[in-house]
């Protein structure tokens, strides 16, 4: 929680902008809910990124952003 407070500031607004972008894209592409649709985007961007952190060598990623691509 320190940590985040200290990157609030430059981070927030950077996140909020993204998750305009991706909500206006949802929009557009007439999803039926398209908060709902950025906020699991946003989800599943904050997962990978942990995992593949976590096990930079072991961690398939070519093949999950394929996934990632397919899905959206």
């Amino acid at each position: 929680p320190k940590v985040f407070e200290l990157m609030r500031e430059d981070f927030m607004p950077l996140l909020e902008k993204l998750f305009v972008a991706i909500t206006t894209y949802f929009t557009q592409k007439g999803e039926k809910n398209p908060y709902v649709k950025a906020r699991y985007l946003m989800a599943v961007f904050d997962g990978i990124g942990i995992h593949y952190i976590s096990d930079i060598n072991h961690f398939p990623l070519d093949e999950v952003r394929d996934i990632l691509a397919s899905q959206f």
